[in-house]
C-alpha cells in the first residue's frame, strides 16, 4: 500500500463514529463500475439485507439518493446514483469513504478521506 493511501486509511480508522458505520477504500473497480459494495455483515445487521433507496448525506450537506440492490451472500450494492456520487466527490483510487448510519434503512452520512489533495 502506498504511503499516501496508508495515511488516508489511518485517518479514516481514527474517526470515531457515534453510530454504526462501515468503510470503503476506493479501488479502480469501484470507480470503473461506478458502484460500491456494502459489507454483508453491516447490511444484515443494519439494513435488513433488503434492496431499497438510501439517502447519503455528505459533510457539506449535499445529498444523493443511491439505489441498493442485493448481490450474492447478503452483500448489497450501492448503484443507481452512485456514478454521480463518485463524480461529485471527485473520488480517486485510495480515497476512503466512511458511511455512518443516520436513520436505519433510510439514510447515511458519508465522510471522505482523500489520498491526495484535490
Amino acid at each position: 500500500m502506498a504511503e499516501g493511501s496508508r495515511r488516508t486509511l489511518d485517518g479514516a480508522k481514527a474517526m470515531k463514529p457515534k453510530k454504526s458505520s462501515f468503510m470503503i477504500v476506493m479501488k479502480p473497480c469501484d470507480l470503473h463500475r461506478k458502484a460500491l459494495l456494502v459489507p454483508a455483515l453491516f447490511a444484515r445487521e443494519h439494513l435488513n439485507g433488503k434492496p431499497r433507496n438510501m439517502k447519503v448525506v455528505g459533510s457539506s450537506g449535499r445529498e444523493w439518493l443511491l439505489n441498493m440492490r442485493e448481490m450474492k451472500a447478503g452483500v448489497l450494492l450501492l448503484s443507481g446514483g452512485c456514478s454521480q456520487f463518485i463524480v461529485d466527490n471527485k473520488l480517486k483510487k485510495g480515497d476512503v469513504c466512511v458511511f455512518e448510519l443516520i436513520k436505519k434503512d433510510v439514510s447515511m452520512q458519508v465522510t471522505v478521506f482523500r489520498t491526495s489533495p484535490e
